[in-house]
Formats: structure tokens, C-alpha cells, sequence
């Protein structure tokens, strides 16, 4: 895959998200929604139930077969009957890739779009095991370095770091430089 098919994909993604939110809002799902409440009554307390719809591309072209989920809607219901709807747009993320900027789903490399989950901080666990992309080689603060516009937390999207406060006050994520650049 690449940036270019990963747009059109997003395209299909929101499309399917505008359909689900139609499609609930206009009362087209209220027999299957009715048929969830009514299996949910049967799990024990503790156990839910989740309807869901999502969009998820297998590249089969790359060692092994990589599976990107792309965007996802559900509905989850607990054995009590208390239903909440939620999803969204798989969070796409920004690198500087040998000088070039890259947009891929979070989870991915930026370079051979194999699975990779990029580290933020060096007190990560495991940060050792996933400086290096198993499958290319591309390594985070070398060639790699997390992309944050507006003061945007990577990790989160919804808190604010900067170079003079790289913590997110929202998860906590404390970025490290030699990790990330800022534009």
C-alpha cells in the first residue's frame, strides 16, 4: 500500500461511518439493535456484547500479509441493557522518514507498511525490542521520528505536548526528542 491508496481507503472508511450513522439515526437498525438487547439479557453480569462494522485491508503483498484496520463503528451492550454506540476513523499518523513525511495508520511502519508499533519514549516497555522494524530495517530516531503538528499528542490525539512540555496531560505520554519533531 501506499499514501495514495491509504487515502482512498479513508474515503471508503468515512462512507461506511456516514452510512452506519445513518442507518442508526433513521431507525433501519432498530430490530437488529431490539435482537442485541435482548440476547445481552442472557450473559452474566460483567460480559458484553458488541455488534460491530468495520474496514480492514489485508496487503498481501508484503512478508507475510500485513492487516491494517483502517476505520470501525460499534454498538456494545452489557447484561444489564445498557447499550453505547462508538468507533471511529483509525487514528492516521505522521512521520519524517528520511527527510520525507509520511501519513500511515497507526500501527504500521511508515516505510514498508508492515505492522510496527512506533515508539513515542525511550521508558516504553520493551522500547529496545521496538526501536527497529522487524520487517525493513527503519529505525525510530534514526531514520524515523514521530511527525506532531499543533502541539497534537501522537499517542492520544486529543492532549497537547510541546518541546518545552513534552508531557500529554491527557495520557500522560511523555515524548522523547530524539523521537519526535515538531512542525
Amino acid at each position: 500500500m501506499n499514501e495514495r491508496q491509504y487515502e482512498a481507503m479513508l474515503k471508503l472508511g468515512e462512507a461506511m461511518e456516514e452510512r452506519w450513522d445513518y442507518a442508526l439515526k433513521s431507525g433501519a437498525l432498530a430490530d437488529l439493535l431490539h435482537d442485541l438487547l435482548i440476547a445481552s439479557g442472557s450473559i452474566p453480569e460483567g460480559q458484553t456484547v458488541q455488534l460491530s462494522l468495520g474496514l480492514t485491508l489485508l496487503d498481501q503483498g508484503s512478508r507475510g500479509g500485513a492487516w491494517l484496520d483502517l476505520a470501525e463503528r460499534q454498538i456494545t451492550c452489557d447484561g444489564r441493557g445498557n447499550m453505547t454506540a462508538g468507533g471511529n476513523l483509525i487514528e492516521a499518523r505522521e512521520f519524517l522518514v528520511d527527510g520525507g513525511v509520511r501519513r500511515v495508520p497507526s500501527g504500521a511502519c511508515p516505510h514498508c507498511w508492515q505492522i510496527w508499533p512506533v515508539p513515542f519514549s525511550q521508558d516504553e516497555e520493551h522500547f529496545s525490542a521496538l526501536r527497529r522494524c522487524l520487517f525493513c530495517g527503519m529505525e525510530v530516531g534514526r531514520n524515523v521520528r514521530h511527525l506532531i503538528r499543533n502541539n497534537r499528542c501522537p499517542n492520544c490525539v486529543l492532549g497537547e505536548l510541546s518541546q518545552g512540555r513534552p508531557r500529554c496531560e491527557i495520557c500522560g505520554l511523555e515524548a522523547n526528542v530524539s523521537l519526535v519533531v515538531w512542525r
